[in-house]
């Protein structure tokens, strides 16, 4: 989750500054596309290296290149640019700090999922518009929303990178738990097409019921759980970690100076934080 997010709508811009430490982790890239795949393609919640808010030597992307003819493919250019880089980078490291700043607008894939819109029937997906013919992945659910984008290109970029020995772990039953909490009203279409990936795949029915039952526990279940939590904790004061909010931003521009305002006047430096 990015420490800074620029929100911009036509009468409003919004920056969040959220807690960070400067921490620097060593990063194994084939274990965190492994994670992507045990998360059923939120790759959100790994460290797998991304180009997007990242840096990638260019060698690496020319190994991405060499390999399958193109930097991007898929309907995530984000999604699938992280899958490829995670499958040539060796050396990865992640930063707890505000390098980059993650922001939205209105017109955005994002901004529209932050309302609520980024969602709906396959065929009005506009994902496919000036693509061409596009073969979405038989084992994904056949509607459109952020969860299935992403399992989507994910699938789609292990094929292409040729990572079949992936795909057999890929988590089928915790991406039908997100989408069914996330997208209730779209759940005969999320259940009739888990059974259906779990026949395609030789997957016990009934192992696979087990799974989901148990995938909505542990998955979207839980975050809820973990979010009333933490805003229990907030209201009571209780642990507290301070989030700078700053409203009326004209720009990206402007969001820009008012962060490094920020990180100079609270002594937040890169450079003093990072040994």
């Amino acid at each position: 989750v990015p420490s800074i997010l620029f929100t911009k709508i036509p009468s409003n811009g919004f920056l969040s500054i959220s807690p960070f430490s400067g921490k620097i982790t060593n990063v194994n890239p084939e274990i965190e596309i492994r994670r992507v795949v045990r998360n059923g393609g939120k790759y959100l919640e790994t460290d797998i290296p991304k180009l997007y808010h990242g840096i990638v030597k260019r060698d690496v992307l020319n190994k991405v290149y060499e390999k399958i003819g193109t930097f991007f493919g898929g309907l995530s250019p984000d999604v699938f640019a992280a899958i490829a880089v995670a499958s040539f980078a060796k050396n990865v490291v992640s930063i707890d700090y505000p390098l980059t700043i993650s922001g939205t607008c209105k017109l955005s894939g994002a901004g529209a999922s932050m309302r609520g819109e980024h969602v709906g029937h396959l065929e009005d997906a506009p994902h496919f518009k000036y693509r061409g013919a596009y073969k979405w992945a038989e084992i994904i659910p056949r509607f459109y929303s952020v969860e299935t984008i992403w399992a989507e290109t994910t699938v789609t970029a292990l094929k292409v990178l040729g990572r079949d020995d992936l795909l057999q772990d890929f988590n089928l039953p915790l991406l039908a738990a997100n989408c069914i909490v996330a997208h209730p009203e779209y759940k005969s279409i999320i259940l009739h097409d888990m059974y259906k990936a779990f026949r395609m795949t030789n997957k016990s029915q009934l192992e696979g019921t087990f799974q989901f039952c148990y995938s909505l526990l542990v998955g979207p279940m839980w975050r809820i759980f973990k979010r009333v939590i933490n805003r229990t904790r907030t209201i009571l004061m209780i642990n507290r970690e301070e989030i700078i909010r700053v409203s009326n931003v004209k720009d990206i521009v402007e969001a820009t100076l008012i962060l490094s305002e920020y990180l100079t006047t609270n002594n937040k430096r890169f450079i003093d934080l990072v040994p």
